[in-house]
């Protein structure tokens, strides 16, 4: 009886082990961080209303018209953590506007009606539907990047999310860039803190209605105090000598910290943003402890060439790296007039491109999200692409690589693309210096 006991115990470990080795193959356990980026978290929302899709459009209509928002109310439950009484509402632009169906991305506000109601050390959470991103992976890899490069990024990490029981699909869920968000990343939140939207294009005015055309202040808006950003507007657009300029900028301005979004931007040719095609995507945070803005970046869907309107494959991969629109003066004169904040651009292009961006870690990294996300990725029924496409795209590109706008690069053919012509941009801009 002894030796059946030893063999029947011997063979429930066995099981038990090949149990637990087949369950953790490709993905590691959960250790209860919300941003877990090696973990497909869960987030299920449910509704009361059985129409909670009709009220959550109409809600998104009435931002987008007359800048109203309303959350709707439903329970939100966390990787099993509970919580009642959470606002929730669509959000995006052309991430909505142009997405077909029902996948849209979500905002959600857990002290919307409930006061100080947080969770993981957040009380906005958004959930972005990778929209126009094939491989599914576009922002989360530029979101890394951001962060090694030790820039002000949201954390975030992949979600599964359901409504009302119903597998709506995997998102990306991200931290908001709020007061939370300032807190953790400098230490304070009361600075002026500015959304450079519609059109941040830092050009300076003569009438302080247009920058309040052109900006939005999202708290200290009973001072109605902009004098940090104008001043900064008017040293960045100012005619002052190379030394002084750079001094002048750096003694208001986080500098570097631009300069490394700027070098993401260009090398992933992010056309999405301020130092690229469209002056938007960016905030202004003036930090209280040391009396400088810094620019926070956000926005990553178009990454890795995603959308292109203006160029096909081949010019994607030789984009200009000192690239810079004359409508947008600061670009201009940090990338284009001033070659001491040239050269220091160029520099930590230089470490991005060699220590960072490089074939053996990005495939990795890659190959790692993929084995990660694949699964849910497969059952997502309300995606944009096909799982061929997904599969496709993680290597190789989809559609008319000639036709601007209408092909997306595979991220390993950009990256090996791309790498080599920035290299090689480099050592020639090291050669004329």
């Amino acid at each position: 009886m002894r030796s059946l006991y030893l063999l029947i115990l011997l063979l429930v470990s066995i099981l038990l082990v090949e149990s637990c080795s087949h369950k953790n193959d490709n993905k590691e356990q959960y250790n209860g961080d919300l941003f877990d980026a090696k973990h497909i978290h869960e987030v299920r929302l449910s509704f009361t209303d059985a129409q909670f899709w009709d009220t959550l459009v109409k809600n998104k209509k009435l931002r987008d018209s007359l800048e109203i928002s309303n959350y709707m109310r439903c329970n939100v439950s966390i990787d099993g953590h509970d919580m009642k009484d959470v606002g929730v509402r669509l959000k995006g632009e052309s991430s909505y506007d142009f997405t077909k169906g029902k996948k849209k991305s979500f905002k959600i506000d857990l002290n919307q009606f409930i006061r100080k109601q947080r969770y993981g050390g957040v009380s906005k959470l958004n959930l972005n539907n990778n929209y126009k991103d094939p491989s599914m992976l576009r922002e989360k890899l530029t979101l890394d990047l951001m962060q090694q490069m030790g820039t002000p990024t949201p954390r975030n990490a992949f979600a599964a999310v359901y409504l009302n029981d119903e597998y709506w699909g995997l998102y990306l869920m991200e931290e908001d860039i709020n007061k939370d968000f300032l807190r953790k990343n400098f230490g304070n939140k009361n600075g002026n803190f500015y959304f450079c939207e519609p059109n941040g294009n830092l050009v300076q005015h003569d009438k302080m209605d247009e920058y309040y055309h052109s900006y939005k202040k999202k708290n200290n808006k009973s001072a109605n105090d902009w004098n940090d950003l104008t001043n900064f507007i008017k040293v960045a657009n100012s005619m002052a000598k190379e030394e002084k300029y750079e001094k002048d900028l750096d003694t208001i301005f986080a500098t570097d910290n631009c300069l490394k979004a700027w070098a993401v931007n260009n090398l992933l040719v992010n056309v999405d943003a301020y130092n690229m095609l469209y002056p938007h995507n960016y905030f202004l945070y003036h930090d209280s402890a040391n009396n400088k803005l810094n620019w926070i970046n956000y926005d990553y869907n178009f990454s890795f060439a995603a959308w292109t309107p203006k160029y096909n494959l081949q010019q994607v991969c030789d984009f200009d790296i000192l690239f810079f629109d004359k409508k947008f003066p600061f670009a201009e004169k940090v990338l284009g007039q001033n070659p001491l904040l040239k050269q220091r651009y160029l520099a930590i292009m230089k470490d991005l491109t060699e220590n960072y961006f490089t074939k053996d870690k990005f495939t990795q990294l890659v190959d790692s999200y993929y084995s990660l996300i694949k699964d849910d990725v497969f059952r997502d029924t309300k995606k944009e692409y096909s799982n061929d496409d997904f599969e496709k795209n993680i290597s190789t590109t989809i559609g008319d690589k000639g036709d601007p706008g209408a092909f997306t690069p595979g991220l390993k053919e950009f990256m090996e693309c791309r790498r080599a012509s920035v290299l090689g941009q480099l050592q020639k801009h090291q050669q004329i210096n």
